[in-house]
């Protein structure tokens, strides 16, 4: 009788909390130099999922004067990698995506850095649309990182676009960190497909771009050229 109570309570309750433990909290510095802004994030390490987050709290006080806290309090910017599913689920303004877990085609190359203290090995990558430069560390032999990027034989302790658009650097690694992972059922519930993500975003661009034509002198309307690429994603929606 207990084990159906059990299975009852876990299916329905508004939190999930896994039996992984945590292994280690690496927070980092986020930079985004066309907004303007800069967080701080928090990369919670388990068993066999990942939780970047951002850190509200610690945010508020590096953030933009033009960024207003409840923007970011109402939805909380999470992300998990589940690495037995090969999933990733991220909270976008749409719902619930629910992406794979790509594997991202690295390209180590010569150049080191010292972060934090642990010696780095360069690499270098294309995703959705934008050339990434990453520094990672063998002495950590944990193949995730920040945001969706992993796939590299160890931590990424920085990373950043070649255009300069998104910069992620680590600042410390807690080893000692405790607690189990937490996430809210509605996580795995009517999650939207990448596709469906691609092509609300798709239509919201022609929108805007609609808009912004509609400001233009009559002569200069229909010149504006609008392509999109679900394989350039993180460009449009970043």
């Amino acid at each position: 009788m207990i084990k159906y109570i059990l299975a009852f309570v876990f299916t329905f309750s508004s939190i999930l909390v896994f039996g992984q433990n945590k292994i280690m909290r690496i927070r980092y510095v986020e930079k985004n130099i066309l907004h303007g802004y800069q967080f701080i994030d928090d990369l919670d390490l388990y068993e066999n999922y990942s939780k970047f987050s951002r850190n509200i709290n610690q945010s508020l006080l590096v953030a933009s004067e033009l960024v207003k806290p409840s923007l970011y309090s109402k939805n909380p910017y999470t992300l998990i990698k589940d690495y037995n599913k090969r999933v990733l689920l991220f909270n976008v303004k749409y719902g619930i995506l629910r992406d794979t877990l790509n594997k991202i085609k690295w390209n180590i190359i010569p150049g080191t850095k010292t972060i934090i203290g642990y010696n780095c090995k360069m690499a270098e990558a294309t995703f959705r649309g934008r050339e990434y430069q990453a520094y990672f560390c063998p002495e950590i032999p944990i193949s995730d990182g920040p945001f969706k990027f992993q796939g590299l034989p160890g931590l990424i302790l920085e990373i950043y676009s070649k255009d300069n658009f998104i910069k992620y650097t680590a600042m410390e690694i807690v080893s000692n960190e405790t607690g189990k992972l937490d996430v809210k059922s509605v996580w795995f519930d009517n999650n939207i497909s990448f596709h469906e993500y691609a092509q609300k975003t798709k239509k919201e661009l022609e929108l805007m771009t609609k808009k912004i034509e509609s400001r233009l002198p009559p002569e200069e309307q229909g010149k504006i050229k609008f392509s999109f690429s679900e394989e350039e994603i993180e460009v449009f929606s970043f």
